[in-house]
């Protein structure tokens, strides 16, 4: 998701952030993560990232068994979170052999020792990447790094500019459906009312 500079064809409706654009499904990916280079799979059947065991296309190491798809490919190396003061690190390996591991943000369980995540070595705070960057709530993948929030919008269905917002009131509803707002808007401060993003 990105509400920054995309590359758009209009024949076809596929889209490409600029983070992704840079990587070329004709070029070598090499990563910090992995010592052996990665090629973009040509099979257009979806594959298991070994960093976060979601399903889609990869890059593929001919040496071994390990893959990559472009969300964990294009994850910074380092990190801000808003209400942190320091800042994090992307970790490829568990920060210990305890066999139990918690996201400090959310308190909820890390569900598997080999997925990527983000930790705070002075304060020894792990966290899930989707915690740093929130994550879609309609389908439960994905982040916000490529989305700008705090916009101001024009819409014809209302007559205030709303502002594009990820944290919205729990009892919030959609002032056109009528439908749970949940995890980002568009909400007019005036009238106190959000909009879903299709709606607006």
């Amino acid at each position: 998701m990105s509400n920054g500079f995309i590359y758009n064809c209009h024949k076809c409706g596929f889209v490409l952030d600029v983070s992704c654009s840079l990587i070329s499904e004709l070029d070598t990916l090499t990563h910090a993560s992995h010592k052996h280079p990665l090629i973009f799979s040509s099979t257009t059947n979806d594959e298991e990232c070994s960093a976060c065991s979601s399903k889609g296309r990869i890059f593929r190491c001919t040496k071994c068994e390990f893959t990559l798809d472009f969300g964990c490919a294009t994850l910074p190396h380092t990190v801000k979170y808003k209400q942190h003061e320091h800042p994090f690190t992307l970790s490829y390996i568990a920060e210990d052999d305890s066999g139990e591991y918690y996201c400090d943000i959310c308190e909820e369980e890390r569900n598997h020792p080999k997925h990527w995540f983000y930790y705070c070595e002075e304060c020894s705070y792990p966290t899930h990447p989707k915690c740093i960057f929130g994550k879609y709530s309609y389908d439960g993948g994905g982040d916000y790094r490529n989305v700008k929030f705090g916009i101001n919008y024009i819409s014809i269905v209302h007559q205030h500019p709303l502002t594009f917002v990820q944290e919205t009131k729990d009892d919030s509803h959609c002032n056109n459906c009528g439908l749970p707002c949940e995890d980002i808007a568009y909400a007019c401060a005036t009238c106190n009312i959000s909009f879903h993003m299709g709606c607006a």
